[in-house]
């Protein structure tokens, strides 16, 4: 992969791209393996930095640390690049402290997965994905290549539901297993997750259920396990529902 190409895919995710050089860089993503790969790996970087760093972003104290930074610094840099580069000490400590919490309890074998996912979604706040804003093309790429990481064939339209805005989607592990992540929010920023567990299994019929503060809805195919987290059963049942005929 050669740097031409890693600083075209994050443009991409920046939304820097203009027209024809968005619709030519997604149509290298859909027929070179190893430039998905890449995009995909930058997409799951990205989406954890951000979110940890849009979640604490209020709190550093960004004003004094970006009087520190040096004054030729390039005046082109967005505000918003320069402000996470002078926050970024300020969070180090904290990322850390966040870190250790998280691999402290990755050590302790959940349940099931359901119960990991809910365990890590306690870490949202409506603060975590803010700002994370992609357009349309954005969101058609994220999608798109987590889902063939996943094997499952998807796009937006398939995971839209009233009331939902996408965000970010991301994919981690659970016991040797893929796992993806689609992130939306809700009106008033509340995280909602629709999961996938790439594990065989036997299928098993939509249920629903209510662990911690969440509203969780659960079902499998031959290929997946399923599942829709949020704080609104109105939502996580309407959004399931949806979700399990369609897919």
């Amino acid at each position: 992969m050669n740097q031409t190409a890693d600083e075209d895919l994050t443009a991409l995710l920046d939304g820097r791209l203009g027209e024809p050089e968005r619709t030519e860089v997604i149509g290298r993503l859909a027929v070179d393996p190893s430039l998905q790969r890449r995009f995909d790996a930058l997409v799951q970087a990205r989406g954890l930095l951000d979110a940890a760093f849009l979640g604490m972003l209020a709190d550093a104290p960004v004003a004094r640390l970006r009087a520190a930074l040096p004054n030729h610094a390039n005046p082109r840099v967005s505000t918003f690049a320069r402000a996470r580069l002078a926050a970024s000490l300020a969070i180090a400590a904290a990322l850390g402290a966040a870190l250790a919490w998280f691999t402290f309890n990755l050590g302790k074998p959940p349940e099931d997965w359901v119960t990991a996912v809910v365990e890590y979604m306690q870490l949202y706040t409506p603060e975590t994905f803010a700002d994370v804003t992609p357009d349309p093309g954005q969101e058609a790429a994220i999608v798109a290549t987590v889902g063939a990481r996943l094997g499952l064939d998807v796009a937006p339209g398939d995971l839209a539901a009233p009331g939902l805005t996408f965000k970010t989607a991301l994919v981690m592990s659970y016991d040797g297993a893929k796992l993806g992540e689609f992130v939306f929010t809700d009106a008033a920023g509340a995280p909602y997750l629709f999961c996938v567990l790439a594990d065989r299994a036997a299928p098993t019929a939509l249920r629903w259920d209510k662990r911690h503060a969440f509203e969780v809805a659960t079902w499998g195919r031959r290929d997946e396990r399923l599942l829709v987290i949020g704080p609104s059963a109105e939502l996580v049942h309407n959004w399931s529902t949806a979700l399990a005929s369609r897919l």
